[in-house]
């Protein structure tokens, strides 16, 4: 409810300064007898409290009000002492006279309004205003809390809310909350106005074993206490789960329910996941119940948002927000090649019914076929449990006849069980451990009605409570003990443990029959890191799963959008599951492992709840579709900083499915500049993260007419099918041996290596284009000699020839990474690939800095060298510096010892000025005249 009540109370500061706001608990008879005659709970102001009438009221508190301090047979609130009494103040107000005042003598006091005072609609939404002032308060806060009471009088405790906590010394704020109408059994509102001490407001991050700090001496005023109703406002789409599909119109549905009688109008904005504006509407929406359909006209596929404002002729007084995806359409019954489609796998994360419902709709526009279900939460009960399984179980009935794979998840253990039992919430193999008949209620339902459905089951969390995993000490008899328990109604039980990938798995693991993990990855995880994971889980000693599915499944939260743009969200999961699916063709057991993707879709209003789906779903469906039926075979670089990845087709791959080459770029440099390779012999199809399509014609270049296609890589993957693998083969076939030169006096002698992947014997010629050669627009580079630099080529099909090379270049060459670009005749044409080499000398590095320094004449420039010695031996080294229009700078290090660094600065008198917008070389030569170059931009 979260997010409704922060939308409810972002758009109320125009309205609060309307006529209507005015109105007060002290009008007059004769005004209140002007107005129609509605109820006041019908106005848009329902009622404002500004304690300016002390003399209308018998005692220190205002009619109305009572002060909500522990009482003996009145009321339990410890914290809330007697002493601490609230009373009506003139010495500070927002709207004077009067005002509250609570002050404090230790702990806390509050003032609460008696239930009947404000009577409701069911089913409204709510804000409440107020203004606030603190006097020395360092410890203590102020706060609003309010609630919906039944007919009764009694609190509906989940409707509780509270406002921020704030210190507002010497001047007032505003405090707002909203209660958002999703309780038909609503009949009046409650209000705290509380200063409150740590103890009450964070009362779990506190050390018990520590003196907890606490104001004695403080005070509180509040004023001008506004309630007002707030029309129900609501976005939603007629497709399941907000996922639209090419074949249908994403239309977007607004409902507006308001009890006023006013006209209200109405601003409906698209963005997409960079916030780009994408359409608008703008209509009046008139009075009452109101219902509007618009559909956006969307520039493609992806994840948008919908923001609604709803105003009346002070502004505006409501909104809501809507999440949806628009992807491609799929057939019925999308192709599978050998289970690819379930190495993805939802996890529901809750047993809320509109998840439940959502599920199986949501796989087939999604395409997967794996979801693991909650069947345990943390208010269940016997009968509670038998509800459940009665609405989810035509689900799961429905998910197995489409051969999805179900896994059931025990989550954690239900409050009322681990509390009888004092076991922590997550561990369930200790549960299960304990005598059947404490806990055969919770489980035995769904052990009998699923156990022929799925033979896996997972025992923990989504995420592991607390962030820690199960206790290892008797790890392996605890989770053989709970395996037995499961068989006695679940024939072959497989159970999957919740494991942290912080956290190495303990030797246990080893040795558990018919024991998975599923390794939580966290959600700021780097692409990067899938890598030496998959090789520590396969070092681990874990058992291969058997035709029941993966031994290792990584779990991955999606990170909070409110840290991470929504685009960055999708780019990253993108490349992380990129990198998950080339680990599947590397390592042992790689046919047992499975991403499962925990929660897609920011969490809803109980009201109405709905899937709000996050990019990474949109991005989720192009995934299945691009990986389904390929394998990681081989990568390269087709320029410099840019990475490739060949995906090639399995043998038992759906018919019609090509190769598959992503590429993306790694580093800053590249982004953005265009890259010309042959990926074929024919017109490719590129597609983005959300399977927008363009197509990459072939076209003709330079004078010798090379065929090349042109794209223009950024950090997110571009997916290009239709490619020829024996060309991308060839490419990261061609290596130069060694990759490292130094730069010193004489030739080097190198390898080129070329391989042929093609099924007929390459012929043709070959040349190096650069260094040393002619680059497309640029002189004959003079400072490079390579011998030969060109030559023919017969290689045998599937063969390979090794041509021998003289490389030398110039002393004045900087220390870097840096392609040779090689041009070779294939069967498909002339192509150009990149081997990327690097100049330096061996195990010496040097970083340079800068920075000006003042001097009478202008600042001098000051260069700032680190130089690291990772040699075994010690080093001595000559340096030099250059700056434009100054003196050569030089430097001594007669002895750098091995394994460590040391710095050298280099100062130019009154440079700075003159070095902006260049270069200054700093370079060092070792005792057998190794040098190592460098240089550095002067920003101007």
């Amino acid at each position: 409810m979260s997010t409704l009540r922060s939308l409810l109370v972002s758009v109320v500061a125009v309205m609060l300064a309307s006529p209507a706001a005015a109105q007060s608990e002290s009008s007059s008879a004769s005004a209140f007898d002007q107005r129609p005659a509605r109820p006041s709970t019908a106005h848009r102001v329902v009622r404002t409290f500004d304690f300016d009438h002390p003399d209308l009221n018998p005692g220190d508190v205002p009619i109305g009000w009572v002060r909500a301090q522990d009482a003996d047979g009145v009321r339990d609130r410890p914290g809330f002492p007697l002493w601490n009494l609230a009373r009506l103040d003139t010495q500070h107000a927002q709207s004077p006279p009067g005002s509250i005042l609570l002050d404090i003598s230790g702990q806390s006091a509050s003032l609460r309004l008696l239930p009947g005072v404000i009577p409701v609609f069911p089913g409204a939404d709510y804000l409440i205003v107020a203004k606030v002032r603190t006097e020395d308060l360092e410890d203590a806060r102020a706060r609003l809390v309010a609630r919906f009471l039944d007919a009764t009088g009694e609190p509906i405790a989940e409707s509780e809310t509270s406002s921020p906590l704030v210190r507002s010394p010497g001047r007032w704020s505003t405090l707002r909350l909203a209660l958002v109408g999703a309780y038909e059994n609503a009949a009046d509102i409650q209000i705290d106005l509380e200063l409150v001490q740590p103890s009450v407001y964070a009362p779990r991050s506190l050390d018990p074993h520590r003196i907890r700090a606490e104001d004695i001496d403080a005070r509180v005023w509040f004023d001008d206490v506004v309630v007002s109703q707030l029309p129900r406002v609501e976005l939603s789409t007629a497709a399941p789960a907000n996922i639209t599909t090419a074949d249908e119109p994403p239309t977007i549905e607004l409902s507006v329910r308001d009890l006023t009688g006013e006209t209200l109008d109405a601003e409906l904005h698209v963005t997409d996941d960079t916030g780009r504006h994408v359409d608008a509407w703008h209509g009046r929406l008139g009075r009452g119940n109101i219902r509007e359909s618009w559909t956006p006209q969307l520039p493609g596929f992806g994840w948008y948002r919908a923001d609604l404002i709803v105003s009346n002729e002070q502004g505006p007084i409501g909104s809501a927000s809507l999440d949806f995806v628009h992807i491609p359409a799929r057939p019925e019954t999308p192709t599978d090649a050998a289970g690819d489609r379930r190495r993805f796998m939802l996890m529901l994360g809750d047993r809320a019914d509109h998840l439940i419902d959502a599920a199986p709709e949501m796989l087939d526009r999604v395409g997967i076929a794996a979801l693991a279900v909650p069947l345990w939460r943390d208010d269940d009960d016997p009968e509670r449990i038998l509800a459940a399984l009665e609405r989810l179980a035509p689900v799961a009935e429905s998910l197995a006849r489409r051969a999805v794979d179900l896994d059931f998840e025990l989550p954690l253990i239900p409050h009322a069980l681990r509390r009888d039992l004092a076991l922590e919430a997550g561990d369930i193999p200790a549960l299960l451990a304990r005598d059947r008949s404490t806990w055969s209620p919770y489980l035995d339902p769904f052990l009998d009605r699923f156990g022929q459905l799925s033979a896996r089951w997972r025992l923990g969390a989504a995420e592991p409570l607390g962030g820690a995993p199960i206790a290892v000490t008797g790890l392996g008899e605890r989770i053989a003990t709970a395996r037995d328990a499961l068989a006695r109604l679940v024939p072959g039980p497989r159970v999957r443990i919740p494991w942290p990938s912080e956290i190495a798995l303990p030797p246990e693991f080893a040795s558990i029959e018919s024991t998975s993990v599923a390794i939580h990855l966290p959600s700021d995880l780097d692409a990067d890191a899938i890598a030496p994971l998959v090789a520590t889980l396969a070092d681990s000693g874990l058992r291969a799963s058997d035709e029941n599915g993966p031994s290792i499944d990584m779990v991955l939260a999606p990170p909070d959008l409110d840290d991470t743009a929504p685009r960055d969200a999708a780019v990253a999961f993108t490349r992380l599951t990129l990198a998950f699916w080339r680990s599947l063709a590397t390592g042992r057991q790689a046919e047992h492992r499975r991403l499962a993707i925990a929660a897609p879709w920011t969490p809803t209003l109980a009201r109405r709840p709905q899937i709000m789906p996050r990019p990474e779903l949109a991005a989720l469906a192009n995934l299945s579709d691009r990986l389904n039926g390929r394998v990681f075979t081989t990568a390269f670089s087709p320029a410099p900083h840019v990475t490739a990845w060949l995906f090639e087709p399995r043998p038992n791959a759906p018919l019609g499915h090509d190769a598959l080459l992503v590429v993306w770029a790694d580093h800053p440099t590249a982004k953005g500049v265009p890259v010309e390779f042959q990926l074929a012999a024919r017109d490719v199809h590129a597609f983005d993260i959300y399977a927008n399509q363009t197509t990459l014609p072939l076209t003709t270049v330079g004078l010798n007419d090379r065929t090349i296609h042109r794209f223009t890589p950024t950090d997110e993957p571009l997916f290009i099918e239709g490619v020829d693998p024996r060309i991308m083969r060839f490419a990261a076939g061609v290596r130069i041996r060694p990759t490292f030169f130094t730069v010193s006096q004489g030739a080097i002698r190198t390898e080129l290596v070329v391989e042929n992947p093609f099924e007929e014997p390459l012929a043709g010629q070959w040349t190096i284009v650069s260094p040393g050669g002619r680059a497309v627009g640029a002189a004959r580079s003079r400072s490079w000699d390579i011998r030969p630099a060109a030559g023919s080529l017969s290689i045998a099909a599937g063969g390979s020839r090794t041509i021998q090379l003289s490389v030398a270049f110039s002393l004045l060459e900087h220390a870097r990474k840096m392609p040779f670009i090689i041009e070779a005749e294939l069967p498909t044409g002339r192509v150009r690939v990149h081997v990327p080499v690097e100049i330096g000398v061996p195990d010496v590095d040097v970083e340079l800095s800068y920075r000006p320094a003042p001097g009478p004449d202008g600042p001098h420039l000051v260069v700032r060298a680190r130089i690291a010695n990772f040699r075994e031996t010690d080093l001595s080294l000559r340096g030099a510096a250059f700056a434009p229009g100054a003196p050569r700078q030089n430097a001594i290090l007669p002895t750098l010892p091995s394994q460590r660094q040391t710095t050298r600065r280099f100062f130019f008198r009154d440079a700075y000025e003159a070095s902006k917008g260049k270069d200054v070389v700093v370079s060092f030569t070792t005792a057998n005249d190794e040098r190592l170059s460098k240089s550095i931009y002067i920003d101007p």
